[in-house]
C-alpha cells in the first residue's frame, strides 16, 4: 500500500483525490487544504471541494494558514509521498522533505510552457492547439521541478477554458495515479526542465476587459480563454457586458468606429474591431441576469441598438 498525504483545493483537486482513494493500491492518510472562505454576499462558510470530499470520507483534514505549521502532524502520519494538485500555497521544504519520495505535482501545460496558477486560460488566450499533464517533483521555485512523464494531447480550436478544464478534469486523475505507481516503484525516469519557461500566472482584473483593437484572432481567443469564469467584458452605457461566445465574421466593405453595433439579429450583436473587422457577439450576460443567447436577449426589452457603442 502506498500512503499518500493530499495537497488541493480545486474541483480539479478533489478529482484527482477521489480517485487516488478509490484505487486499492493507495491509502490516503490526510489532506491539507486552504483555510475555509467566507462569502462576502452572505456570510456563509464555504468549503473548498476537497474538504467537502474530506468530511464524506471521514480523511484528516489540515487548514493551516501556512503548510509549515502542521509539520509535526504530517510527520506522524509517515506517509511514502505527498500529491499536489491545485493547491494554492507554496509548500515549505522542510515539508516535501518529509516525504521519502517528495511531493509528485500534477500541472496542466507542457512545462515549461506556462508555470504558474491559471495555464488553462492561457492556453487558450495563446491559441494553443496542443498542451499536456505534467507530473513533476516539487520543489521551492514555482513549477520548475523535474517532469516525471507528460501526456500530450490536442486541444480543440473551439474549445474554452471550460472545455478544457472539462478535459483535464476527465483525464489527470488516472494520469497521476499512474505516475504516482511508477515513482514508487523506483524507475528514474525524471528529466529537468531545460528550455527557457513561460508563464501562465492568474488572470488579473484589469485583463478582465476586452481589446477592442486586437486583431480578431486574438480578440476571439480572448473571449475563449476567460470563459466562462471570470468572464471577459466589454462596457456598454455603463454597465460591465460580459462576452462568453464571440464569432470572426470577416471585414467590411466600409469605415466603420471601433465598438459600434452595425447589426442585431437572432444570430448576435455585430460589433466592430479595429481596422474595419466584425465580430458576432453570441452569448453575453448582463450584470444581475444569467449568461443568454442573444436570440433570446432580443426577444424582450434590451439596451442594445445598431449605431450605439461597446467600449
Amino acid at each position: 500500500m502506498i500512503k499518500v498525504v493530499f495537497f488541493g483545493t480545486s474541483t480539479l483537486s478533489k478529482c484527482c483525490l477521489e480517485a487516488i482513494f478509490q484505487d486499492p493500491e493507495f491509502v490516503v492518510c490526510g489532506v491539507v487544504t486552504q483555510p475555509d472562505k467566507v462569502n462576502e454576499r452572505n456570510n456563509k462558510i464555504n468549503f473548498s471541494a476537497v474538504k467537502q470530499f474530506c468530511i464524506e470520507n471521514n480523511i484528516p483534514c489540515f487548514q493551516p494558514e501556512k503548510n509549515i505549521q502542521i509539520k509535526t502532524e504530517l510527520a506522524q502520519l509517515q506517509a511514502d509521498i505527498g500529491v499536489c494538485v491545485a493547491f494554492g500555497q507554496y509548500i515549505h521544504n522542510d515539508i516535501i522533505n518529509l516525504f521519502p519520495y517528495k511531493i509528485a505535482n500534477l500541472h496542466p501545460s507542457k512545462l515549461p510552457l506556462l508555470r504558474g496558477g491559471a495555464p488553462l486560460h492561457w492556453t487558450i488566450i495563446n491559441g494553443f492547439t496542443t498542451s499536456s499533464l505534467s507530473v513533476i517533483e516539487l520543489v521551492q521555485k514555482m513549477d520548475s521541478g523535474p517532469i516525471w512523464k507528460q501526456k500530450d494531447f490536442k486541444v480543440n480550436p473551439n474549445w474554452n477554458t471550460g472545455d478544457l478544464f472539462e478535459y483535464v478534469q476527465t483525464h489527470a486523475p488516472q494520469f497521476l495515479i499512474q505516475c504516482l505507481k511508477e515513482i514508487v516503484s523506483g524507475k528514474s525516469q525524471w528529466k529537468e526542465q531545460i528550455n527557457p519557461p513561460t508563464f501562465g500566472l492568474n488572470i488579473k482584473k484589469e485583463q478582465e476587459r476586452l481589446d477592442l483593437n486586437l486583431e480578431p484572432k486574438a480578440f476571439i481567443n480572448w473571449v475563449k480563454g476567460l470563459a466562462p469564469k471570470p468572464g471577459g467584458w466589454l462596457e456598454f452605457e455603463g454597465q460591465n457586458i460580459k462576452i462568453l461566445q464571440a464569432t470572426y465574421l470577416g471585414k467590411m466593405t466600409s469605415t466603420t468606429a471601433v465598438g459600434q453595433i452595425t447589426k442585431i439579429s437572432k444570430q448576435g450583436i455585430e460589433i466592430a474591431l479595429a481596422n474595419d473587422e466584425i465580430v458576432l457577439l453570441q452569448i453575453i450576460q448582463i450584470p444581475g441576469k444569467r449568461a443568454m443567447g442573444v436570440s433570446e436577449i432580443i426577444n424582450g426589452k434590451h439596451p442594445f441598438a445598431e449605431g450605439k457603442f461597446f467600449h
